[in-house]
């Protein structure tokens, strides 16, 4: 039986879905002049989370970091 190995560490993964969330949420409230209010706030939280990547992809561990992302030849 083989041992399950977490490639993204849990930061990266709660990064990732809510930046998901956050974008659906901007597609949701965009059309609608009652939400225009939260999807601004919606936006600075999304500046915020990206941010937050940028910095955390370039410290520490190098499964986090950008540099584990290799680019593949064609």
């Amino acid at each position: 039986m083989s041992k399950m190995i977490n490639i993204w560490d849990i930061p990266t993964r709660l990064f990732h879905w809510s930046l998901v969330a956050l974008f659906l949420f901007l597609i949701i409230s965009g059309d609608s002049d009652d939400l225009m209010e939260w999807h601004f706030y919606g936006g600075y939280l999304l500046s915020g989370l990206i941010v937050f990547r940028l910095i955390w992809g370039g410290a520490g561990n190098p499964l986090r970091s950008f540099q584990f992302i290799q680019p593949q030849s064609g």
